[in-house]
């Protein structure tokens, strides 16, 4: 049994409790959290700084950790497209497979305990058999060619078989709006059972909107060098978002990711579309945002909501840290509560990848794993450059 105290505990749901206790057994399971250290000194655990939950990383893409370093930052969405398909062959196998191992032992280390990650292959399953990480791996279909649809979908089928004979929890999602048919969009979405989460990046760059209201620009350039025939499944003049609401199944939960240039009319189409806007959640990604296009959503469109933070990949980010992703957002937008960045990085996330049972609170009989933030600022409860993550359980 451990006792660990704090100046503050963030539970993740309730209102910060000053000098908290955290009660748990030698498995990490909360057996209790205590308001007051009145008689409870003998072996207690006591440390500077803000104790939260295990932090909850809604979006990743961790077999492409090997990129590290290789793509030139603010390229935007073409480029970095074209470098990651470029690059793929430039490492080996084993290359690839270590570079997981590494991402993998990062997160954790970084205080993270739940990860949506989204997989082409089949490189990081081992990886997350023996991972203390809890994993729900999206497999991403993607292909404009319609008379590939059926291959194409067969092909991820025999992904998401791999991850449950592994114990491994996954479903199919698309890519993106931009990187689809529609009949392939149309036999994935058709095809959601109760318990599997939709995905999809959604409204990334300028030249997704511009390819879906003009019908041009370098996106829509870009496509048609893979496949001529993707003209005849635009829509000019509706957004890539106000495409996929005819798809996206509203009997699960819905992560929309990224989000940088969504405008207020397209969150309010988007939410109107919901018929329980509980199952509607908005992932960010800053840092990877702001690598790639030097941009980052407007969190205010979605605060009414349910937000949620990734980290996206170490192809588009220096670390895989949600702390750092709290850190940027809190720079740019220093009026958001420190309450509010705990439970988008924590509770949010666990609630999107339906494991809100276990993680995503310190609340009695969970065991969503304890982190430590150092270097906080006690007064006007904000991070600082300065804060650090250490992981306690």
């Amino acid at each position: 049994m451990r006792k660990i105290s704090a100046n503050y505990i963030f539970t993740g749901d309730t209102t910060p409790i000053r000098n908290g206790i955290i009660v748990l057994d030698d498995d990490g399971v909360v057996l209790d959290i205590l308001e007051s250290m009145n008689n409870e000194q003998h072996s207690l655990e006591y440390y500077n700084g803000i104790i939260v939950p295990g932090f909850v990383n809604a979006h990743c893409h961790i077999e492409l950790s090997y990129l590290k370093n290789h793509i030139p930052k603010e390229c935007g969405m073409v480029e970095f497209i074209r470098s990651v398909m470029m690059s793929a062959n430039d490492f080996t196998l084993e290359d690839k497979i270590h570079e997981v191992k590494y991402a993998d032992n990062l997160m954790y280390a970084r205080g993270i305990s739940v990860v949506g990650d989204v997989s082409n292959k089949s490189i990081s399953f081992a990886q997350k058999i023996k991972s203390k990480i809890k994993y729900h791996t999206f497999v991403e279909a993607l292909g404009s060619k319609k008379e590939f649809a059926d291959k194409i979908y067969s092909d991820t089928i025999y992904l998401v078989d791999l991850l449950k004979k592994s114990s491994l929890t996954g479903n199919i999602v698309p890519h993106s709006a931009y990187s689809l048919s529609k009949e392939l969009l149309s036999i994935i979405c058709n095809d959601f059972k109760p318990g599997d989460i939709f995905s999809v990046h959604n409204q990334e760059s300028k030249v997704e909107n511009d390819m879906f209201l003009s019908g041009k620009g370098e996106m829509m350039d870009f496509v048609k060098l893979i496949n001529p025939e993707y003209l005849e499944w635009i829509h000019p003049e509706i957004s890539s978002s106000a495409y996929l609401l005819d798809y996206i199944p509203n009997n699960v939960n819905s992560l929309l990711v990224h989000n940088t240039e969504l405008t207020a009319d397209d969150v309010y189409r988007i939410t109107e579309s919901f018929i329980n806007t509980d199952n509607l959640f908005w992932v960010l990604c800053p840092k990877s945002n702001m690598y790639i296009h030097n941009k980052i959503a407007d969190y205010k469109l979605f605060e009414s909501g349910n937000i949620c933070l990734g980290t996206d990949s170490l192809a588009s980010n220096n670390d895989l840290s949600i702390l750092s992703e709290m850190i940027l957002l809190q720079e740019m937008n220093p009026e958001i509560k420190l309450v509010d960045l705990v439970k988008w990085a924590t509770i949010n996330g666990a609630r999107a990848l339906n494991v809100d049972n276990k993680y995503g609170t310190i609340s009695k009989g969970k065991s969503p794993g304890i982190n430590l933030i150092t270097d906080v600022d006690l007064l006007l409860f904000t991070l600082t450059n300065k804060s650090q993550v250490k992981r306690l359980v």
